[in-house]
């Protein structure tokens, strides 16, 4: 009973260390808002993390009360991405679950980044 109850006690007092991660990502340094221009003059997703890159990530938009989704792969906007945001203008972007990894780890334990566009 006692090697259970330390084990168990182990268990919690470490799982908050392996839980934490300071990973987060931003759009040219835009964690927020951002202008249409700014989005269009740079479309890499940057890690604050040296040593972290992403893999992939879904990119979500709202487009007459349907929500649309497009898997990247890597850290670019592709032109699917730029095709949305151009034709249906919309308020807020979605980026989310992102894949980051560090060549030997990968980790799925990021923010999303929700931006708002202004036109």
């Amino acid at each position: 009973m006692k090697k259970l109850f330390l084990t168990l006690l182990v268990i919690t007092a470490i799982t908050p260390v392996f839980a934490q991660t300071d990973l987060a990502v931003n759009l040219c340094g835009n964690t927020e808002n951002i202008t249409k221009n700014q989005l269009l003059a740079c479309l890499e997703i940057q890690t604050n993390t040296e040593g972290w890159k992403i893999e992939s990530f879904t990119f979500s938009v709202k487009v007459n009360d349907v929500i649309t989704e497009v898997v990247g792969t890597g850290n670019k906007i592709s032109e699917r991405m730029l095709f949305l945001i151009n034709k249906f203008s919309p308020e807020k972007i979605y980026l989310e679950k992102f894949i980051l990894t560090n060549g030997e780890i990968k980790s799925d334990v990021v923010k999303p980044l929700i931006l708002l566009v202004s036109y």
